[in-house]
């Protein structure tokens, strides 16, 4: 869980992919994660928190203050799914 502090006080968020809060990771959180990626959009903090989820480190997100392509396939990943061939 991520901490960013607010006004005198901390918010606790969990880098869990779900950018835009919707209750799961869905095709609105890969659009917001592209467009961070690309430069298009910059973040709010708890934005960015939400989307820092690469590294994995046992399967744990390990925060590297960083949005970049290994974020956005773990984004990817959580919401197609597991692929199997």
């Amino acid at each position: 869980m991520a901490q960013i502090q607010v006004l005198n006080s901390y918010l606790q968020l969990d880098a869990d992919g779900d950018i835009n809060q919707g209750g799961a990771v869905n095709m609105m959180d890969l659009f917001i994660a592209t467009q961070m990626v690309l430069g298009l959009k910059t973040p709010t903090a708890e934005e960015f928190l939400r989307g820092d989820v690469a590294p994995l480190n046992a399967g744990v997100p390990d925060l590297d203050a960083v949005i970049n392509t290994a974020d956005l396939m773990l984004i990817q990943r959580d919401f197609f799914g597991p692929v199997s061939f």
